[in-house]
């Protein structure tokens, strides 16, 4: 089974039936995502959340699915430091640092829809899919 970071945009896009999910869902579908911790889960909970006009119920439901869904979830040691350094070095966010370390300790590709992260993920080595 191929692995690959998704960060939160992706994710929120696939569950919250987005711009690009059926891409998306295509692509992530049928991967391990190898994420930071439970950082991911956290992050696409509170995007659910933030989606008002979403019932309640459905919220739920979809933050059931997110925290079942099948992720490698690295020890905080393996990908920390590499985080914080990248933070610094391309003025990125901590939380976006997390998930371009994650790609770049374990070489995969770094799946996001945000552009400031793909430019810092490049700029860092690592390999960007759907910016």
């Amino acid at each position: 089974m191929a692995e690959l970071v998704p960060d939160s945009s992706v994710v929120s896009a696939f569950m919250l039936r987005e711009e690009q999910w059926e891409n998306i869902a295509a692509k992530i579908g049928a991967a391990r995502w190898v994420v930071p911790g439970p950082l991911l889960r956290f992050e696409v909970c509170n995007a659910i959340r933030k989606r008002r006009s979403t019932p309640a119920e459905v919220q739920i439901e979809l933050m059931r699915e997110v925290w079942s869904a099948p992720a490698l979830e690295l020890p905080t040691d393996s990908w920390l430091p590499t985080a914080l350094d990248l933070s610094v070095r391309h003025g990125t966010s901590f939380t976006d640092s997390c998930f371009i370390a994650v790609a770049s300790v374990r070489n995969l590709p770094l799946w996001t829809l945000d552009q400031r992260q793909a430019d810092a993920a490049r700029a860092a080595g690592v390999s960007v899919e759907l910016s």
